[in-house]
């Protein structure tokens, strides 16, 4: 009978290797020598080359798509602000006014920004490519730990492993669309390439470090490790109880010292407010609702427990995600006819993992479409794992019926979403930015959408998001900043809301159309001015 194999003085299993004769390679050094006279280089030459290459890639591309859009400029405003001399604070949060230090989620990534931006000028594409760099890292030691923990073991698997991390759907909107999930994917990475050099090789200063900084970078990353631990422990516990504990004792270091660190700028508790005790996330909502007590946050709550009712879609958010669980699954049930199976290997762990942790960290808080890298690199590092394992002992229709859902996962992840951005024409940015320009001064204060602040941070003396203000701690902006904006630049949805927060007759004097341009940006442009007298304000010809 064939069994799990235990590593002497280890609990690490791996699939266990027939007796009979198999073309598998003995040694990772063997698959390394047919992996080079099938590739022609050293396989993790090749894994740089597609690094490097896709990171170029969108390097080139960062302004197609997506549109400057809501999440991205909220997470950069801050960092932006700080670099032009307006301090570390926000015109773009529903719940903090620009006067406090800002505390509406975890700065590492801000920080970090300020300090890019700082060197490569504010632009999108000089915004969106520090989580470039840091997505490329990423991937690369991803690729590596498979390596170094001999998890994947040659035979090309490497960079198999990275196309398939590298063209996800998850990743390539990380890398793309602006957000501070970069910085926390690569302090994952950073953990799983230490994991992989083994309990005689941990750098324990090194663990604690890591969960010590995850905290700064996103509080999601505990809810994310205890979900992979707790699989771990199940299958290993002997050898991973030590790391686990390093890396959370870790995790509660990072978490005082941040809550210190927002407590010297009398933020601790809107930090608090705006992240843990959120209207966006289910224990937040649960907080709110015995605090507040309203019928706002009862229906929240409601639908967010509905989302709970419907788990298995935290699966289907990143297309690539179900393919190549498919390909686990096939693996699996080949491994079990074949008499190859235990759960102690990169295929019971991939799918407990793999399916077990989107759910655990979705019932902790949430699992939205930007935190489903978390459940895309544990399939995709298992999926190599095993196959690199099993594939020389598979014959050609079960190579085949595992390769394929592989190669699913790539063409429904990068290249499509290449191609659903790209059917419609590019925004003519040069059109919308003199239009701009021509209809606000430069001694402006200016309300705009998400896809503007950056011509309007160039070009106006203040600008503030139509996302600011509304929220719970903000319900109206300060009276100083509604009696000193003097321009709105907004779509037509947009204007109701927006009188909300802002006192005042207000008229429009121009429009810009736009229609025929990516789905992303609004259909038409409108620009509001304080009338006077029931007169809109005139605006001079700019030359």
């Amino acid at each position: 009978m064939v069994d799990g194999v235990r590593d002497s003085g280890s609990d690490r299993f791996s699939v266990a290797v027939p007796a009979t004769p198999s073309p598998m390679p003995a040694t990772s050094a063997d698959a390394d020598r047919m992996a080079a006279a099938w590739l022609g280089l050293d396989e993790r030459l090749w894994a740089v080359a597609l690094v490097i290459g896709v990171c170029l890639l969108h390097f080139v591309t960062a302004t197609w798509f997506p549109a400057p859009w809501t999440d991205e400029v909220m997470y950069s405003d801050p960092a932006v602000r700080w670099l032009i001399g307006k301090g570390f604070t926000s015109t773009a949060w529903p719940s903090q006014p620009s006067t406090e230090f800002w505390a509406s989620n975890s700065p590492l990534h801000e920080n970090l920004l300020a300090c890019w931006l700082a060197v490569f000028g504010i632009s999108p594409t000089a915004l969106r490519s520090i989580n470039v760099v840091f997505g490329g890292l990423a991937v690369w030691l991803l690729c590596m730990a498979a390596r170094r923990g001999g998890w994947v073991r040659g035979g090309g698997w490497t960079v198999v492993l990275a196309v398939l991390l590298l063209t996800a759907m998850s990743m390539t909107k990380l890398f793309r669309y602006g957000r501070p999930d970069a910085i926390t994917l690569l302090i994952a990475a950073a953990v799983v390439h230490e994991f992989s050099a083994g309990p005689d090789r941990w750098r324990w200063w090194y663990v604690v470090l890591l969960g010590a900084v995850a905290p700064w970078a996103g509080l999601q990353l505990g809810a994310y490790a205890v979900g992979v631990f707790l699989v771990a422990l199940l299958l290993a516990p002997a050898r991973v109880w030590r790391f686990g504990l390093c890396l959370c004792g870790g995790m509660a270091l990072g978490v005082a010292s941040l809550l210190g660190y927002l407590a010297a700028h009398g933020v601790a508790f809107c930090f608090l407010q705006n992240t843990v005790l959120s209207g966006h996330t289910v224990t937040g909502d649960m907080a709110q609702l015995a605090v507040f007590n309203d019928a706002k946050t009862l229906g929240r709550l409601g639908v967010r427990l509905g989302e709970l009712g419907r788990s298995y879609q935290a699966w289907l958010r990143d297309p690539s995600f179900p393919w190549v669980i498919a390909s686990l699954l096939a693996s699996a049930l080949w491994a079990w006819r074949t008499r190859q199976w235990t759960w102690r290997s990169p295929l019971g762990f991939g799918l407990l993992a793999g399916l077990g942790v989107p759910l655990f960290v979705m019932f902790s808080g949430r699992y939205p479409w930007h935190y489903t890298w978390m459940g895309f690199i544990i399939v995709a590092v298992s999926a190599a794992a095993a196959l690199s394992q099993l594939w020389p002992r598979m014959g050609p229709v079960m190579r085949g019926v595992t390769a394929v859902p592989l190669l699913v996962s790539v063409l429904v992840g990068t290249p499509l979403a290449f191609r659903n951005a790209l059917r419609d024409p590019l925004v003519d940015w040069d059109r919308v930015e003199t239009f701009f320009r021509e209809q606000v001064r430069p001694t402006d204060h200016a309300l705009v959408l998400p896809s503007l602040y950056y011509v309007s941070t160039a070009h106006a003396a203040e600008t503030y998001l139509t996302t600011y203000g509304g929220g719970r701690r903000l319900r109206e902006w300060p009276a100083d900043q509604q009696a000193a904006l003097t321009v709105m630049v907004i779509e037509p949805s947009e204007v109701e809301s927006s009188m909300k927060k802002i006192v005042g007759e207000w008229v429009t004097v121009a429009t810009l159309d736009i229609d025929g341009v990516a789905s992303d940006w609004p259909a038409r442009l409108l620009v509001l001015r304080r009338a006077e007298g029931g007169v809109p304000a005139q605006v001079p010809d700019v030359p």
